[in-house]
């Protein structure tokens, strides 16, 4: 058996933009360890697309090709998160190593688009940068209690301190996009 903290695995799935519960919940947990086995080890190290060796604290040689790593698009990870019993964002894994684990590039599809609807994320312990690709978006954020917001248009970018809880929205009725890169 392997065992793993149960802090450690939750900060993967959230740095993956993944459901830690969801993760959690396939697991048994002990005493805050969570215990598997080899092949869920596995599969777990799919899931997250992060190598067995970097969930186990340990080196290995680089996954990249000649310096370049390629991920197709029908082969990443996609998840959509519902916020308040709508869809709200459709997360798309773009390509990862590890070499740098922590990197965690985003295609994020937004699909709410009224203010009375937003859900802030309560903040995360990455940087992040977006950039918008389509539409025009509609950033909110929280910083010592106050809400701000602002609209972002194609081309347009912002980086976001960790722990900075925030959110995006579609302002109006096109659809909006935009590429996150979290680390």
């Amino acid at each position: 058996m392997i065992t793993l903290t149960k802090e450690s695995l939750k900060d993967w799935s959230e740095l993956r933009k993944m459901l830690p519960e969801e993760i959690l919940s396939q697991y048994e947990v002990q005493d805050d360890k969570v215990v598997l086995t080899y092949e869920q080890l596995k599969k777990l190290s799919e899931k997250l697309d992060l190598s067995i060796s970097t969930i186990l604290g340990k080196s290995e040689p680089s996954d990249l090709n000649n310096g370049i790593k390629v991920s197709r698009a029908s082969e990443g990870y996609k998840r959509t998160s519902i916020k308040n019993g709508k869809e709200y964002y459709t997360y798309n894994h773009l390509v990862t190593t590890n070499v740098y684990p922590t990197l965690m590039p985003l295609r994020v599809e937004l699909h709410v688009n009224d203010n009375q609807s937003v859900v802030l994320n309560g903040g995360h312990d990455s940087t992040e940068i977006v950039y918008v690709t389509k539409g025009t978006v509609k950033m909110h954020w929280e910083n010592d209690g106050h809400v701000y917001d602002v609209d972002l248009y194609v081309g347009d970018s912002a980086y976001i301190h960790p722990g900075i809880s925030h959110s995006f929205i579609a302002a109006g009725e096109d659809k909006a996009e935009l590429i996150a890169i979290n680390w």
